[in-house]
């Protein structure tokens, strides 16, 4: 990502979701790994192939189809000031196009992200093993044999409730809670711990991804409360997906503009993407008794980044797909995201605005 000067102000990584404008106040989305999405081919003309969404029915299962509703990958934590566990599903049924010789998709499959706000499902707990009666090990015990400290613990296996600082003396399959866990976790022991399947068995959704937030599974979705739902509308290329901001006349750097008040951050329910002012000329009102007649996002600039300008993502095609094996490919997008007009969700996340994302994995044409 580059400024108005072509110098580099972030390197976009891979696997990594990025949401909002330059005011955004969420870290880069780590995309859980093991996500298996299939579609169907609807029509063959050569090397040429029509892709359609493949449904529940088609692929036995509701965790890796491409149709309304169909679950897109394991439990999302956001880790921010407030953290968020997200359970993404598909929005609109898949369509797009592909060359099985070279390995070429794109194709579009919506998603709508649904948001639980649930801070830490794991925070530390007391413990006043350390303040002994020979002394202060620790500062927050007040004198020999007072005091309370708060330690991270072991959660499931058969050492629960041991303090740790690490998964090393959380024996039998269970994790350590330091750190931040918003969604519930499916560890070593198979269990769901934390949400309204706390306790029941679960197949880990992520194997490469490492973190305190993860695994999580589909098995274990997050507890209440729920607070809206976040439209992410993936239009995925394996070439290259850029997108260039403009200027306004009430914003800088916008890439992603909706009809909104010149004075304040209010949008036009329900949004209405623009591409300069003259787009909205005709809302003089809708945005609070005033007019919805600029065009801008929520702040200018991109992923904490206000002097952002161009955004550019870059996938890699599958080489030949004709021998019914998996090989690496890259799925490219940027979007733009439109406001939720929930005011957590836009304001932690400075909505509207721009999304990217690049996600690497293996595709392969099934008979």
């Amino acid at each position: 990502m580059v400024n108005s000067s072509g110098s580099s102000l972030l390197a976009l990584g891979c696997n990594n979701l990025y949401t909002g404008g330059g005011g955004a106040n969420v870290p880069p989305i780590t995309v859980p790994d093991t996500g298996n999405v299939r579609t169907k081919v609807s029509c063959c003309n050569g090397r040429f192939l029509t892709l359609a969404a493949a449904s529940s029915t088609d692929t036995g299962s509701n965790r890796n189809c491409s149709d309304t509703g169909c679950l897109y990958g394991a439990p999302l934590p956001v880790v921010s000031a407030v953290s968020v566990c997200v359970v993404n599903t598909v929005a609109q049924p898949a369509v797009g196009s592909a060359q099985c010789n070279a390995g070429t998709v794109n194709y579009s499959l919506p998603l709508t992200s649904a948001v639980n706000l649930t801070f830490d499902l794991f925070p530390k707990t007391a413990d006043s093993s350390s303040c002994t009666g020979s002394g202060t090990p620790d500062a927050c015990c007040t004198g020999p044999g007072t005091g309370t400290c708060t330690k991270d613990h072991c959660v499931g296996g058969d050492n629960a409730g041991a303090i740790c600082t690490d998964n090393t003396p959380c024996t039998g399959g269970g994790f350590c809670s330091v750190g931040t866990q918003p969604c519930p976790i499916c560890p070593g022991d198979g269990l769901c711990h934390g949400g309204p399947n706390n306790g029941m068995a679960c197949t880990p959704g992520t194997q490469l991804v490492t973190g305190p937030q993860w695994p999580t599974s589909q098995d274990c979705p997050p507890p209440p409360p729920f607070i809206g739902n976040l439209p992410i509308p993936f239009l995925l290329t394996t070439g290259t997906a850029t997108k260039t901001a403009v200027d306004q006349p009430s914003q800088t750097d916008v890439f992603c503009g909706f009809c909104s008040d010149p004075t304040s951050t209010t949008f036009k329910n329900p949004p209405v993407a623009c591409t300069s002012d003259a787009d909205c000329a005709a809302f003089t009102t809708g945005c609070g008794g005033n007019p919805c007649t600029a065009c801008k996002q929520a702040t200018g600039g991109a992923f904490r980044k206000p002097a952002a300008r161009t955004i550019t993502e870059t996938g890699a095609p599958a080489g030949n797909l004709t021998d019914g094996v998996g090989h690496a490919a890259t799925l490219a997008s940027v979007f733009c995201i439109p406001p939720t007009f929930n005011g957590t969700i836009d304001g932690v996340g400075d909505l509207p605005g721009p999304g990217a994302v690049s996600l690497q994995g293996q595709a392969q044409l099934l008979q």
